[in-house]
């Protein structure tokens, strides 16, 4: 098992492109004792192009330069294709005070123009032929009340009180796929939750807002599964008695084996064989006295 912090590129190496056709401009947005500082064209290494949709309309794009000055961060990078300046904010990656890359998202026309105008693959996606079962259980049918009235702000009551509730993907096709099952901080991360009480939706009571998630990396073979345990008093009160449907829908991206140990921009050769997929579940628990 790996942990996954961000997602990776497709590297393509560059074949010195024309400087009429590709040019890369750091822009400093400070002055310095009163002058203002003069704006850098680094050459570039590689670049890197693909699609972050399956509809094939968003992509990323980074681009390896040769270390240039960062100027504390603030540099405003610019790209032209051909030369037309492409749209999109674009962000930079230094190291030891040195600018080692920029990358930016795009639509698909800018996407296009940049590739072809650097002379790499504008790498696209196509969906593969992953197989994939989700579901999402109760740790148990039947919860007693007085259990969540005995409910403190305590860590022992807190982890002696919860409504488990699990998610297993299983692989159940031919072809092996990295799937990465996420810990929510705060609200859930890559699913959402609908609650519902004889007929009646329940009001979300969870943290208002998400610290983002972490995640761990598996390949799952053939038959093999994954699972992750969630509690979901978290972000709903389940303190009446009565039936509960939880209807849960999920999204996950699921993506070939690759080199786990591979760092960037190595890894950067993948990023187009992901597909995102979505998956819905429901399932009822009764809370009783």
């Amino acid at each position: 098992m790996s942990y996954l912090v961000s997602a990776s590129f497709i590297a393509i190496l560059l074949a010195a492109p024309s400087a009429q056709r590709a040019k890369l401009v750091l822009v400093p947005t400070k002055t310095q004792e009163g002058k203002i500082l003069s704006q850098t064209v680094p050459k570039i290494k590689r670049a890197y192009v693909y699609s972050e949709s399956n509809d094939n309309e968003q992509f990323s794009v980074a681009i390896v330069i040769e270390p240039s000055e960062s100027w504390g961060g603030y540099v405003n990078p610019k790209f032209y294709a051909d030369g037309r300046e492409t749209s999109g904010s674009w962000g930079i990656v230094a190291n030891d005070g040195k600018i080692s890359s920029v990358y930016c998202r795009v639509a698909r026309t800018d996407a296009e123009a940049i590739a072809n105008a650097l002379g790499v693959v504008c790498a696209k996606r196509k969906k593969p032929d992953f197989k994939a079962k989700v579901k999402f259980e109760p740790e148990k049918k039947v919860f007693r009340l007085r259990e969540q009235k005995k409910k403190k702000n305590t860590i022992e009551s807190l982890l002696e009180n919860k409504i488990g509730m699990s998610l297993t993907v299983t692989n159940i096709g031919t072809d092996p796929f990295n799937v990465t099952l996420w810990t929510p901080r705060g609200e859930p991360y890559d699913f959402t939750l609908t609650v519902h009480q004889s007929g009646k939706e329940l009001k979300y009571t969870g943290t208002p807002f998400s610290f983002g998630a972490f995640g761990a990396t598996r390949t799952l073979a053939r038959g093999e599964s994954e699972s992750k345990n969630y509690d979901l008093a978290d972000w709903y009160s389940f303190d009446k008695p009565g039936r509960y449907t939880v209807h849960v829908k999920y999204r996950t991206t699921l993506s070939p084996p690759r080199n786990q140990q591979a760092s960037w921009p190595e890894n950067c050769q993948w990023a187009h064989q992901a597909w995102e997929y979505e998956f819905e579940d429901s399932f009822t628990i009764d809370v009783v006295e």
